[in-house]
C-alpha cells in the first residue's frame, strides 16, 4: 500500500543518516542556488523550509528505496527566502536530471522534519518542460524558483488504464485539475499537476497507474483530467513531433474530465489524438476581436479563439478538435486576441479557419461545444468559405461575432449536383434570406452547413450535415444551393456558376425544413451565371409608387433589373435576363442600388421591376398569384425599358412613372394574331421591330385627329399583353393571296394585371377569365390589339413610326354625321365638313383561359389580324 503522505518524511530521516546538512560551498563541483516563495505566517514562525535533491520523483521510489533516489537535502536560509545545495562528492556530473522539492514543516516539534497534513509543499518546474526535471552542468546552478504553496493533506489515490496506440517512445502521464488555457502545452501550471508519471510505451496498448498527490488540493477532485505526453524526439520539452492523448468517454467528446474521491480510478484509456507541429520558418501571427450576445466581465464563463486547418472547412465544423491547430482562453473582459502562431507550423499560404467559443458551462480541462454554448465563425465578404489564407507577419482585422449558440441534434441533406458543370463546388444549407443577387453578401451566420467537393462530368452525390450552431430544429425555410467555382479564385465571380434545388420546374429555388435526421432527394442543378463584374461608377436610384398597405405589413419589396425589352420575357422566365435584384428594408420606398458588380454597361437598356413578394417565406423572391408587380414605364411612348447611363440613373426617368400596381395570377391563356403589314411606309428592316398589344377597353380613348383619323390614346397601366418582334415578322405584306398564318402566332395574356382590372383567376372557358365592359351582353368588349411598327427601334412609340389595330368595324361619314351607329366605346367629335369612311379598332368581347382566336362569319376560327399601319 502507498503511503504517500510520509514519504518526504522518510526521505529526511534517510538523508539524516546518510548525508547531513549543511553547506560546503568551499569546494569545487556542481552547486545548485534558488529562490523560495512561502505565506508570510511561515517567516514568522519556527517552522523549518526544507529543499531536497532527488534523482527521481517516482512516489514508488521515494517511499520504498529513499537511499536510492535522494541524493542531499539543505534546510533554507529563511530569512532571505532562498536556498544553496553543494552536490560535491555525490557522484554527479554535468547533464545528469535532478529534481528540487520543497516543504515548509509548519507543526514542527525539534524533531525529524516531517510534512504531514496541514504542511506546505513545492516543486521546482520549468516552464514549457514535460517534466520537473533539472539537468545540471558543472559549478554553479542558479535561478531556481520555488513556489511553497500547496497543502498537504491525507488521503490516497489513483488512476489507471492504458495507452492505445502503436506509438512509441518516452510518455509523461499527467493527472491535471487545472484549465487549460491554450494548446499550447508549455504553459501549463505545475502546481495544478496533481500526479504525473514517465514511462517508456512499446508497440501496442500498454498499461499505466499515475499515483495522485496528496499536495495541493482535497478530495473529491473535480473536473481533473488526464492526458499523455509522448517526447518523440527525446527532447525533454513539448516541440515539434511529440503527440498528446486523452481520455474521452464517448466519441463525441475530446477530453473527458473524472473526479478523485479516494482510491483508485480505473479504466481511464488515453488515445493520442492531437499532434504537436515544428515551428515555421517565417512568422506569422493574427489579431483581432470579438463580440458577444451579452455582457462579458469577470467571472463570466470563458472565451476560447481557436485557429483551424482550414484546407477542408467543412470537416472543421462537423469535427472541430480533429482539425485544431491553435486555441488561447481569453481573460474577461478582453475582447481582443493576438497569437503568434509560428510554434505551431503555420506557415505564410496556409489556409485557416478562426472560431469563437463563448463555452458557458465550462466547468473545467478543454472547452467543449456543448449545448447552450455560443459559436462563432470569422467570413471574410466575398468568400465562398470561411478560410482564410495567411501571409507572413501579422494577420490582422479579423472580427468574430460569436453568437449562434450551440444545439444538440443531428441532421443532414443529400442529393446529386446535375448536369456536366466540373470543378470545385462549395455546397451551401442556408437558413437566411437571399438579400440580393450579389451572393458575396451572404451572411455566414445563416449558413447551416456547407461542404466542398470536386465534381466530375456528370451527377455527383453529396450529403451536408446540418451544423446544430445558431438554430434548432425545426429549421423551415431552408435553402440548398451550389457554389462552382469555376475560375479557382476562392471567391463568387464572373463565370462562376450557381446551382439550386427546386421541387418543380415553375420554381427557381425551393425551401425545404429540417427536423433531424437525413433529408434526401435534394437535387441541384445550376442555372444562374456569375456576371463579371464591369466595376464601372453606375446605379439606380429613385423611388416607387405603392398602396398604404406596403408600410404596414412585413412582405418584402424587391428591387429587379433585366436585360430585356419585352416585358413578357419577365413573367415567362423571370430569372432568364435578371441582372441585379434587391430586397428593400421594411416599409421602406427609396433605393439606391449599386450596378457595378453587374456586367451591365452605360448606353445599355434594362427592364426595371418592384415586386412586393406578399406570401415570402424566406430563400429567393418568387413571382406567386396575391403578389404585386410594378414596371418602370413611359406611358406616353409605351417604352419599358430605360437606357442606363454612368453614376447615379434617377428611377423612375423624366416621362416615367414607377408604380407597384399590378397583381400577379396564376392561369395560362393568350390570343393568336396575324400581322397585315401592307401600305406600310418604308422602314429598315435591320433596325425596325413591332410592338404588340393588347389593352383592356378601359386603357384605351379614341378620337380623330386633324386629318381625321383615328388617334387611339392608350393608359398602358390596362396592358394585358405585349409581343416584340423583328419588323420581319409579318404573316402578309400585299403580295399574293392573304392566308391565316400556320400555325398563328401567339400574344401570351399577362399575369401581372392592372389591380383595378377585374381576374377571374378559377374560371374555366366559356366563362371570361378578365371582365370587359356590358359583361354578358351582345355589346361585351374586353381588349383592343394594337400593333405598332417601331421603325427607329428604340423601344417608344415617335412621330415617324405607324400604329394598326384589330378593326373590323367601317362607319361612312356624309357631311360629319354617321350613317348607323358607332360600333365601339369611343366618343367621336366628327367635323361637319368630313364625308368619308372610318375604320375602327374592335374591341376581342371575351377573353378566357387557354387560346383566344376570332369567330369568323362562316363559324370557323382563326387568328385575329391587325392591320391598317399609317404613321402616328
Amino acid at each position: 500500500m502507498h503511503t504517500h503522505k510520509v514519504y518526504i518524511g522518510i526521505l529526511l530521516a534517510a538523508l539524516l543518516a546518510v548525508s547531513g546538512c549543511g553547506d560546503s560551498s568551499g569546494k569545487k563541483g556542481i552547486v545548485l542556488s534558488g529562490t523560495l516563495a512561502f505565506p508570510e505566517s511561515v517567516a514568522d514562525s519556527d517552522a523549518p523550509v526544507l529543499v531536497s535533491v532527488t534523482s527521481s520523483i517516482d512516489a514508488d521510489l521515494l517511499e520504498n528505496n529513499p537511499r536510492e533516489v535522494i541524493i542531499a537535502y539543505v534546510v533554507a536560509d529563511k530569512a532571505n527566502a532562498s536556498f544553496r545545495v553543494d552536490l560535491s562528492g555525490k557522484g554527479l556530473k554535468a547533464g545528469d536530471i535532478v529534481y528540487l522539492i520543497a516543504f515548509v514543516d509548519n507543526n514542527y516539534t525539534n524533531d525529524v522534519p516531517f510534512p504531514d497534513k496541514g504542511d506546505l509543499i513545492g516543486v521546482y518546474y520549468e516552464e514549457g518542460k514535460i517534466t520537473p526535471g533539472v539537468e545540471l552542468h558543472e559549478g554553479l546552478n542558479e535561478g531556481f524558483h520555488i513556489d511553497i504553496n500547496r497543502e498537504v493533506f491525507d488521503y490516497e489515490a489513483s488512476v489507471s488504464g492504458r495507452i492505445l496506440g502503436d506509438d512509441t517512445g518516452e510518455v509523461t502521464l499527467v493527472a491535471y485539475a487545472g484549465d487549460i488555457e491554450s494548446s499550447d502545452f508549455t504553459s501549463l501550471d505545475f502546481n495544478d499537476v496533481m500526479g504525473f508519471k514517465t514511462l517508456t510505451k512499446g508497440s501496442g496498448s500498454q498499461a499505466y497507474t499515475i499515483d495522485i498527490l496528496p499536495y495541493g488540493r482535497d478530495v473529491p477532485i473535480e473536473n481533473l483530467q488526464v492526458f499523455a505526453l509522448l517526447d518523440a524526439n527525446g527532447s525533454g520539452s513539448v516541440d515539434g513531433g511529440d503527440r498528446i492523448g486523452f481520455y474521452a468517454k464517448t466519441e463525441e467528446e475530446f477530453s473527458s474530465l473524472i473526479t478523485i474521491t479516494g482510491g483508485e480510478v480505473s479504466g481511464i484509456d488515453m488515445e493520442f489524438k492531437f499532434d504537436v507541429k515544428s515551428p515555421s520558418a517565417s512568422p506569422v501571427s493574427v489579431s483581432g476581436d470579438f463580440s458577444l450576445p451579452a455582457a462579458y466581465s469577470p467571472g463570466a464563463p470563458p472565451v476560447y479563439i481557436a485557429v483551424f486547418d482550414g484546407s477542408d472547412p467543412d470537416a472543421v465544423m462537423a469535427d472541430p478538435f480533429g482539425a485544431i491547430l491553435y486555441f488561447s482562453r481569453i481573460t474577461a473582459p478582453e475582447t481582443n486576441f493576438f497569437f503568434d502562431l509560428t510554434d505551431t507550423g503555420l506557415a505564410p499560404g496556409d489556409r485557416v479557419m478562426l472560431i469563437g467559443l463563448w463555452d458557458k458551462d465550462f466547468v473545467g480541462g478543454f472547452p467543449g461545444f456543448t449545448p447552450g454554448d455560443v459559436i462563432g465563425t470569422y467570413f471574410e465578404a466575398g468568400k465562398i468559405t470561411p478560410a482564410v489564407e495567411l501571409h507572413e507577419g501579422l494577420n490582422e482585422g479579423f472580427h468574430i461575432d460569436i453568437n449562434r449558440e450551440v444545439f444538440d441534434y443531428e441532421a443532414s441533406v443529400s442529393g446529386r449536383i446535375l448536369g456536366d458543370d466540373t470543378g470545385e463546388v462549395t455546397l451551401v444549407a442556408y437558413a437566411g434570406d437571399i438579400e440580393s443577387s450579389d451572393f458575396t453578401s451572404l451572411d455566414f451566420n445563416d449558413v447551416m452547413g456547407f461542404k466542398t467537393l470536386t465534381k466530375g462530368s456528370g451527377s455527383q452525390a453529396y450529403t451536408i450535415d446540418i451544423l446544430p450552431y445558431g438554430r434548432d430544429v425545426p429549421i423551415e425555410n431552408l435553402q440548398v444551393f451550389a457554389l462552382l467555382d469555376a475560375n479557382g479564385s476562392g471567391s463568387v465571380d464572373g463565370g462562376d456558376r450557381i446551382g439550386f434545388y427546386a421541387k418543380t420546374e415553375e420554381e427557381f429555388s425551393s425551401l425545404i425544413t429540417i427536423t433531424g435526421g437525413e433529408v434526401s432527394g435534394i437535387d441541384m442543378e445550376f442555372k444562374l451565371d456569375v456576371q463579371q463584374a464591369s466595376g464601372i461608377d453606375m446605379s439606380i436610384a429613385g423611388m416607387f409608387t405603392v398602396s398604404s398597405e406596403y408600410f404596414y405589413g412585413d412582405s418584402p419589396m424587391y428591387i429587379i433589373v433585366y436585360s430585356a425589352d419585352d416585358p413578357q420575357d419577365i413573367f415567362e422566365d423571370p430569372y432568364a435576363g435578371l441582372k441585379y435584384f434587391y430586397r428593400m428594408p421594411l416599409a421602406d420606398f427609396y433605393f439606391d442600388c449599386d450596378l457595378s458588380h453587374t456586367d451591365l454597361v452605360p448606353g445599355e437598356s434594362v427592364i426595371i421591376a418592384g415586386l412586393w413578394d406578399r406570401d415570402f417565406t424566406g430563400g429567393f423572391p418568387g413571382l406567386t398569384s396575391g403578389d404585386k408587380i410594378g414596371i418602370v414605364q413611359n406611358k406616353d411612348t409605351y417604352q419599358f425599358a430605360a437606357e442606363l447611363n454612368y453614376g447615379r440613373n434617377m428611377t423612375p426617368p423624366a416621362g416615367y412613372e414607377f408604380r407597384i400596381n399590378k397583381l400577379i395570377y396564376d392561369f395560362d391563356a393568350d390570343i393568336d394574331y396575324a400581322l397585315d403589314m401592307s401600305g406600310t411606309g418604308s422602314f429598315d428592316v435591320e433596325k425596325a421591330k413591332i410592338m404588340v398589344l393588347a389593352i383592356h377597353v378601359e386603357g384605351v380613348s379614341g378620337s380623330l385627329n386633324a386629318a381625321c383619323e383615328i388617334e387611339l390614346g392608350i393608359d398602358m397601366d390596362y396592358l394585358l399583353g405585349v409581343d416584340i418582334l423583328p419588323a420581319t415578322a409579318y404573316d402578309y405584306i400585299g403580295i399574293g393571296e392573304k392566308e391565316d398564318p400556320c400555325p398563328p402566332r401567339r400574344l401570351p395574356i399577362l399575369t401581372a394585371l392592372y389591380e383595378e382590372v377585374v381576374v377571374w383567376e378559377d374560371n374555366q372557358p366559356p366563362d371570361p377569365l378578365i371582365k370587359g365592359l356590358d359583361h354578358g351582353t351582345k355589346d361585351e368588349r374586353t381588349a383592343y390589339l394594337v400593333a405598332i411598327l417601331d421603325k427607329n427601334g428604340n423601344g417608344q412609340l415617335d412621330r415617324e413610326d405607324e400604329i394598326g389595330y384589330y378593326g373590323t368595324d367601317v362607319v361612312e361619314i356624309i357631311d360629319g354625321i354617321p350613317t348607323g351607329d358607332l360600333p365601339c366605346c369611343f366618343d367621336l367629335d366628327i367635323p361637319e365638313w368630313f364625308s368619308g369612311k372610318l375604320y375602327l379598332p374592335t374591341p376581342i368581347k371575351r377573353i378566357t383561359k387557354g387560346t383566344n382566336r376570332e369567330q369568323r362569319n362562316d363559324g370557323s376560327y382563326g387568328p385575329y389580324w391587325i392591320s391598317g399601319f399609317r404613321s402616328y
